[in-house]
């Protein structure tokens, strides 16, 4: 997976990635550019805990909504700059 066009954790070896994920102290990086509820769900996947983690009905059901809200809030916007024109 690329994160604008690099490697995530390029810096690190796999090995490093997957102590650091086990011992919790990865600095996830979450781009500014993110939706909040994609981000707030990104970190509940990265959760420590499996048990905090969501299951994949739950994750496919919040990226459908929020998919839906851009979706809707784009057309929206669209509208308003097509009514201003």
């Amino acid at each position: 997976i690329y994160t604008k066009g690099e490697l995530p954790f390029a810096k690190l070896n796999d090995n490093s990635v997957l102590e650091r994920v086990k011992a919790g102290t990865l600095d996830w990086m979450v781009p500014d550019s993110m939706p909040e509820p994609m981000a707030a769900l990104l970190k509940r996947c990265w959760s420590k805990s499996p048990s905090d983690r969501p299951q994949f009905t739950e994750i496919y059901e919040q990226i459908t909504a929020i998919l839906q809200d851009i979706t809707s809030e784009n057309t929206s916007q669209k509208s308003q700059d097509k009514a201003e024109e």
